[in-house]
Protein backbone atom coordinates (compact mmCIF):
# COMPACT_ATOMS: atom_id res chain seq x y z
CA UNK A 1 0.00 0.00 0.00
CA UNK A 2 1.23 3.72 -0.72
CA UNK A 3 0.10 6.60 1.26
CA UNK A 4 0.30 9.42 -0.41
CA UNK A 5 -0.16 13.07 1.20
CA UNK A 6 -2.40 14.44 -2.23
CA UNK A 7 -5.95 14.17 -0.26
CA UNK A 8 -8.05 16.15 -2.20
CA UNK A 9 -9.98 17.73 0.17
CA UNK A 10 -8.67 21.52 1.10
CA UNK A 11 -7.19 20.58 4.36
CA UNK A 12 -3.70 21.60 5.47
CA UNK A 13 -3.43 17.71 5.64
CA UNK A 14 -5.06 15.02 3.76
CA UNK A 15 -4.36 11.85 2.45
CA UNK A 16 -4.91 8.94 -0.46
CA UNK A 17 -4.38 5.58 -0.34
CA UNK A 18 -3.13 3.49 -3.16
CA UNK A 19 -3.97 -0.28 -2.68
CA UNK A 20 -5.24 -3.58 -4.16
CA UNK A 21 -8.60 -3.82 -4.34
CA UNK A 22 -9.31 -7.10 -2.71
CA UNK A 23 -7.91 -4.94 0.30
CA UNK A 24 -9.63 -1.60 0.26
CA UNK A 25 -12.70 -3.37 2.58
CA UNK A 26 -10.22 -4.83 5.27
CA UNK A 27 -8.63 -1.05 5.43
CA UNK A 28 -11.94 1.01 5.49
CA UNK A 29 -13.17 -0.88 8.28
CA UNK A 30 -9.65 -0.57 9.97
CA UNK A 31 -9.39 2.59 9.95
CA UNK A 32 -13.27 3.36 10.91
CA UNK A 33 -12.43 1.14 13.75
CA UNK A 34 -9.30 2.36 15.08
CA UNK A 35 -10.76 5.74 14.12
CA UNK A 36 -13.46 5.64 16.89
CA UNK A 37 -11.97 7.82 19.58
CA UNK A 38 -10.94 10.15 16.83
CA UNK A 39 -14.78 10.23 15.68
CA UNK A 40 -14.05 9.27 12.45
CA UNK A 41 -16.54 9.11 10.05
CA UNK A 42 -16.92 7.74 6.39
CA UNK A 43 -18.23 10.99 4.07
CA UNK A 44 -19.83 10.91 0.72
CA UNK A 45 -19.00 12.62 -2.82
CA UNK A 46 -20.63 16.10 -1.94
CA UNK A 47 -19.10 16.06 1.29
CA UNK A 48 -15.89 15.52 -0.18
CA UNK A 49 -16.94 18.46 -3.21
CA UNK A 50 -18.60 20.91 -0.19
CA UNK A 51 -14.48 21.00 1.38
CA UNK A 52 -12.62 21.40 -2.36
CA UNK A 53 -14.79 23.79 -3.59
CA UNK A 54 -14.69 26.01 -1.22
CA UNK A 55 -10.79 25.49 -1.15
CA UNK A 56 -11.09 26.39 -4.94
CA UNK A 57 -9.60 23.02 -6.19
CA UNK A 58 -10.57 22.37 -10.14
CA UNK A 59 -12.15 18.56 -10.61
CA UNK A 60 -11.56 17.71 -14.22
CA UNK A 61 -14.23 18.22 -16.75
CA UNK A 62 -15.37 21.29 -14.65
CA UNK A 63 -12.56 23.49 -13.85
CA UNK A 64 -9.82 21.63 -15.99
CA UNK A 65 -10.42 20.14 -19.43
CA UNK A 66 -13.87 18.94 -19.93
CA UNK A 67 -16.48 20.98 -22.68
CA UNK A 68 -14.50 23.87 -22.16
CA UNK A 69 -11.16 22.72 -22.70
CA UNK A 70 -10.01 24.39 -19.75
CA UNK A 71 -6.31 24.99 -19.15
CA UNK A 72 -4.57 24.41 -16.21
CA UNK A 73 -3.54 28.33 -16.87
CA UNK A 74 -6.99 29.65 -17.03
CA UNK A 75 -7.70 27.02 -13.68
CA UNK A 76 -5.51 29.38 -11.70
CA UNK A 77 -2.49 27.56 -11.71
CA UNK A 78 -0.03 29.18 -13.89
CA UNK A 79 2.52 29.90 -11.18
CA UNK A 80 2.98 25.95 -11.58
CA UNK A 81 3.16 26.14 -15.42
CA UNK A 82 7.30 27.34 -15.70
CA UNK A 83 7.14 28.89 -19.08
CA UNK A 84 10.83 30.28 -18.57
CA UNK A 85 11.95 26.72 -18.72
CA UNK A 86 13.24 26.22 -22.49
CA UNK A 87 11.18 23.00 -23.35
CA UNK A 88 8.07 21.03 -21.93
CA UNK A 89 5.51 18.36 -23.18
CA UNK A 90 2.80 21.10 -24.27
CA UNK A 91 4.65 24.17 -24.07
CA UNK A 92 4.22 25.52 -27.29
CA UNK A 93 0.06 24.82 -27.34
CA UNK A 94 -0.22 26.20 -23.93
CA UNK A 95 1.58 29.00 -25.27
CA UNK A 96 -0.62 29.49 -28.06
CA UNK A 97 -3.99 29.20 -26.09
CA UNK A 98 -2.26 31.74 -23.43
CA UNK A 99 -2.45 34.38 -26.03
CA UNK A 100 -5.60 33.99 -26.70
CA UNK A 101 -7.08 33.65 -23.33
CA UNK A 102 -10.60 35.29 -22.51
CA UNK A 103 -11.61 32.98 -19.92
CA UNK A 104 -10.65 32.01 -16.52
CA UNK A 105 -12.24 30.29 -13.27
CA UNK A 106 -13.53 32.28 -10.37
CA UNK A 107 -14.13 31.20 -6.97
CA UNK A 108 -17.46 32.87 -5.45
CA UNK A 109 -20.20 32.94 -2.33
CA UNK A 110 -23.42 33.31 -2.89
CA UNK A 111 -24.53 36.86 -0.83
CA UNK A 112 -27.19 35.01 1.28
CA UNK A 113 -27.69 31.65 3.22
CA UNK A 114 -31.04 31.11 1.81
CA UNK A 115 -32.01 30.46 -2.39
CA UNK A 116 -32.45 28.01 -4.63
CA UNK A 117 -29.10 25.38 -5.44
CA UNK A 118 -26.94 26.81 -8.05
CA UNK A 119 -25.82 24.12 -10.17
CA UNK A 120 -22.79 23.41 -13.04
CA UNK A 121 -24.18 25.20 -16.04
CA UNK A 122 -26.12 28.27 -14.80
CA UNK A 123 -25.55 31.19 -16.08
CA UNK A 124 -23.48 34.41 -14.88
CA UNK A 125 -24.23 37.92 -15.45
CA UNK A 126 -22.08 41.07 -14.68
CA UNK A 127 -23.37 43.57 -12.46
CA UNK A 128 -24.60 45.16 -15.87
CA UNK A 129 -26.45 42.66 -16.93
CA UNK A 130 -23.70 41.20 -19.28
CA UNK A 131 -23.59 37.55 -19.78
CA UNK A 132 -19.86 36.23 -18.29
CA UNK A 133 -19.88 32.72 -18.37
CA UNK A 134 -21.62 29.64 -16.12
CA UNK A 135 -21.14 27.98 -13.54
CA UNK A 136 -18.57 24.77 -13.15
CA UNK A 137 -18.62 23.64 -9.52
CA UNK A 138 -21.10 24.53 -6.61
CA UNK A 139 -21.60 23.15 -3.39
CA UNK A 140 -23.05 24.37 0.19
CA UNK A 141 -19.74 25.12 2.90
CA UNK A 142 -21.23 25.65 6.26
CA UNK A 143 -24.12 28.55 5.50
CA UNK A 144 -23.47 29.63 2.35
CA UNK A 145 -22.91 28.05 -0.77
CA UNK A 146 -19.51 28.63 -2.18
CA UNK A 147 -18.82 27.60 -6.15
CA UNK A 148 -16.33 28.44 -8.87
CA UNK A 149 -16.92 29.87 -12.70
CA UNK A 150 -15.37 30.34 -16.23
CA UNK A 151 -16.49 33.52 -16.71
CA UNK A 152 -14.89 36.67 -18.55
CA UNK A 153 -10.75 37.15 -17.08
CA UNK A 154 -11.88 40.68 -16.88
CA UNK A 155 -13.80 39.67 -13.52
CA UNK A 156 -11.73 40.55 -10.87
CA UNK A 157 -12.14 39.79 -6.75
CA UNK A 158 -14.97 41.63 -5.36
CA UNK A 159 -16.77 42.45 -8.34
CA UNK A 160 -20.70 41.13 -7.50
CA UNK A 161 -22.22 38.98 -9.95
CA UNK A 162 -25.61 37.74 -10.54
CA UNK A 163 -26.19 33.80 -11.15
CA UNK A 164 -29.40 32.18 -12.22
CA UNK A 165 -30.65 28.78 -11.53
CA UNK A 166 -31.90 27.18 -14.10
CA UNK A 167 -35.84 25.44 -13.51
CA UNK A 168 -34.58 21.80 -14.66
CA UNK A 169 -37.89 20.94 -15.41
CA UNK A 170 -39.75 22.36 -11.99
CA UNK A 171 -41.11 25.03 -14.75
CA UNK A 172 -40.85 25.89 -18.37
CA UNK A 173 -39.68 30.04 -18.75
CA UNK A 174 -41.63 31.91 -21.59
CA UNK A 175 -40.13 34.56 -23.49
CA UNK A 176 -40.47 38.24 -21.40
CA UNK A 177 -42.66 39.38 -23.90
CA UNK A 178 -45.14 35.95 -23.38
CA UNK A 179 -45.90 36.47 -19.43
CA UNK A 180 -49.09 35.62 -18.00
CA UNK A 181 -50.26 36.37 -14.85
CA UNK A 182 -49.37 33.51 -12.21
CA UNK A 183 -46.65 32.76 -15.00
CA UNK A 184 -42.80 31.81 -13.14
CA UNK A 185 -39.33 33.40 -14.09
CA UNK A 186 -35.68 32.54 -13.42
CA UNK A 187 -34.70 34.84 -10.83
CA UNK A 188 -31.18 36.29 -9.90
CA UNK A 189 -28.95 35.23 -6.91
CA UNK A 190 -26.11 37.69 -6.13
CA UNK A 191 -22.66 36.68 -5.35
CA UNK A 192 -19.44 37.94 -4.64
CA UNK A 193 -15.76 37.03 -6.30
CA UNK A 194 -14.03 35.69 -4.00
CA UNK A 195 -9.58 35.59 -4.31
CA UNK A 196 -8.78 32.72 -6.55
CA UNK A 197 -7.43 30.51 -3.51
CA UNK A 198 -7.85 30.95 0.00
CA UNK A 199 -5.03 32.81 2.25
CA UNK A 200 -2.56 32.28 -0.90
CA UNK A 201 -0.69 34.80 0.03
CA UNK A 202 -0.94 34.17 4.28
CA UNK A 203 0.76 30.72 3.10
CA UNK A 204 3.47 32.35 1.00
CA UNK A 205 4.14 34.70 3.40
CA UNK A 206 4.30 31.94 6.66
CA UNK A 207 6.28 29.50 4.51
CA UNK A 208 9.12 32.05 3.91
CA UNK A 209 8.37 33.45 7.85
CA UNK A 210 10.09 30.24 8.25
CA UNK A 211 13.22 31.01 7.02
CA UNK A 212 13.78 34.95 8.03
CA UNK A 213 13.14 36.43 10.67
CA UNK A 214 11.93 40.07 10.63
CA UNK A 215 9.27 42.70 9.88
CA UNK A 216 6.93 42.02 7.47
CA UNK A 217 5.92 45.15 5.03
CA UNK A 218 3.63 43.96 3.08
CA UNK A 219 1.93 41.94 -0.22
CA UNK A 220 2.01 42.30 -3.99
CA UNK A 221 -1.93 43.39 -3.77
CA UNK A 222 -2.20 43.92 -7.69
CA UNK A 223 -0.60 40.56 -8.48
CA UNK A 224 -3.98 38.70 -8.17
CA UNK A 225 -4.73 40.63 -11.21
CA UNK A 226 -1.84 39.79 -12.81
CA UNK A 227 -0.92 36.36 -11.01
CA UNK A 228 1.57 34.70 -14.46
CA UNK A 229 3.80 37.22 -13.46
CA UNK A 230 4.68 35.22 -10.68
CA UNK A 231 6.15 32.58 -12.75
CA UNK A 232 7.36 35.20 -15.91
CA UNK A 233 9.26 37.48 -13.96
CA UNK A 234 9.59 35.79 -10.67
CA UNK A 235 12.87 38.02 -10.02
CA UNK A 236 11.37 41.42 -11.41
CA UNK A 237 7.46 41.81 -10.97
CA UNK A 238 6.01 38.71 -9.80
CA UNK A 239 7.42 39.80 -6.44
CA UNK A 240 5.06 38.43 -3.91
CA UNK A 241 5.82 39.88 -0.19
CA UNK A 242 8.61 42.21 1.35
CA UNK A 243 10.40 41.61 4.39
CA UNK A 244 12.84 44.07 6.17
CA UNK A 245 14.98 41.42 7.16
CA UNK A 246 16.45 41.64 10.74
CA UNK A 247 19.94 39.22 10.24
CA UNK A 248 21.26 39.83 6.67
CA UNK A 249 23.37 36.26 7.08
CA UNK A 250 19.51 34.52 6.61
CA UNK A 251 19.25 35.80 3.40
CA UNK A 252 22.02 32.89 2.42
CA UNK A 253 18.78 30.31 3.14
CA UNK A 254 17.25 31.31 0.07
CA UNK A 255 18.12 31.11 -3.74
CA UNK A 256 18.96 33.44 -6.22
CA UNK A 257 18.11 33.25 -9.80
CA UNK A 258 20.94 31.36 -11.01
CA UNK A 259 20.60 28.80 -7.65
CA UNK A 260 16.78 28.08 -8.92
CA UNK A 261 17.75 27.97 -12.61
CA UNK A 262 20.26 25.68 -11.15
CA UNK A 263 17.93 23.75 -9.18
CA UNK A 264 15.17 23.77 -11.90
CA UNK A 265 17.52 21.79 -14.30
CA UNK A 266 18.23 19.31 -11.79
CA UNK A 267 14.76 18.55 -11.10
CA UNK A 268 14.13 18.00 -15.14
Amino acid sequence: MIISRTGYTGEDIGYELYLHPEDAPFIWNLILEKGKELKVKPCGLGARDSTRVEAGLPLHGHELAGRYQISSVEAGYEPFVKFHKPFFIGRKALLGKDRRREKKIVRFRLKFSHGRMVRPEDPIVDKRGKYIGKVTSCALAKDFQFGLAFVDQRIQEGEEIAIFPLPRGRFSEKPAGKLNEGDRIVLHQGAIVLPRFPEEMTKAVSDLNSLLSGEFLGTHQELSEQIDLISKDPYGQGWMIKVKVENPDEIDNLMDSKKYEEFVKEKD
